[in-house]
């Protein structure tokens, strides 16, 4: 990210985003090229990370805990920088970069750190889903996978803290309730439960929108949330319990 970034960072706009997505093509081939770890077939990993025997990514309930943390983790950095006057310097560059250089601030050198901590938080998540799929491949790498990330982030909300958050939920689900209608059916119970993530996605989003300050933004987030997954959870125990028509359990589709 600092070799990177270092280069790109002296272009501004269109031109911008064009040599960020070279770079990631250039990564992508590169990564294809190379027989020794799969090439274009990916790499298998034959077990999940450990850390001095304390943590073993192995178990699952570990993994999602741990997987739970370092979000929690990274929104609470995001929103301590934001609020620091380290993110005050960027969001000023990002309003106007001429009149922040003209009072003496380094503009090039606060960019050039807040791409590199971007690069970081993504090179995290890729050992993240590493770990999940317990597979390597090069597709991670090509366009295609930057525009899905655009997409959650104009989806939920530019310049928001939990906006990409709930975007993110909203494309992911959105994609399995989209395989639905093209007759990838899944049992009734598992139909209910990606309807009702989506839903509960859509209503964070609504919810980022409408704030008007952080605050409001995290109330409306937090209540549009937990009240469709809440009804979502409560349907689902009524089948379990066979108060409501429904399957008792997942059919293991």
């Amino acid at each position: 990210a600092a070799l990177i970034g270092a280069l790109s960072l002296r272009t501004r706009g269109v031109y911008f985003i064009m040599i960020t997505l070279a770079f990631a093509q250039m990564a992508y081939y590169l990564a294809s090229g190379t027989a020794r770890y799969g090439g274009d077939d990916g790499l298998s990993l034959d077990t999940r990370s450990t850390f001095a025997g304390l943590i073993d990514l192995s178990n699952k309930t570990t993994f999602y805990y741990v997987c739970l943390v370092l979000l929690f983790g990274s929104i609470l950095l995001v929103w301590r920088l934001t609020n620091s006057r380290f993110g005050m310097v960027l969001q000023g560059v990002r309003s106007n970069e001429a009149r922040m250089r003209a009072i003496g601030f380094p503009t090039f050198r606060y960019q050039l750190a807040g791409f590199v901590i971007a690069g970081t938080m993504c090179g995290l998540a890729g050992a993240l889903i590493a770990n999940h799929t317990e597979f390597v491949s090069p597709s991670m790498m090509f366009w295609t996978r930057s525009g899905d990330l655009i997409v959650m982030v104009v989806l939920g909300g530019m310049g928001t803290l939990f906006g990409p958050v709930f975007g993110a939920l909203a494309l992911l689900f959105g994609a399995l309730g989209f395989q639905y209608l093209g007759g990838i059916k899944p049992c009734e119970m598992c139909h209910w439960q990606r309807w009702g993530h989506i839903a509960a996605a859509i209503a964070g989003i609504i919810g980022v929108r409408l704030a008007k300050d952080e605050a409001r933004m995290l109330a409306w987030a937090a209540v549009g949330f937990v009240v469709i997954s809440g009804l979502m959870g409560l349907y689902q125990s009524g089948m379990q319990w066979g108060i409501l028509p429904g399957p008792s359990a997942c059919t293991g589709h």
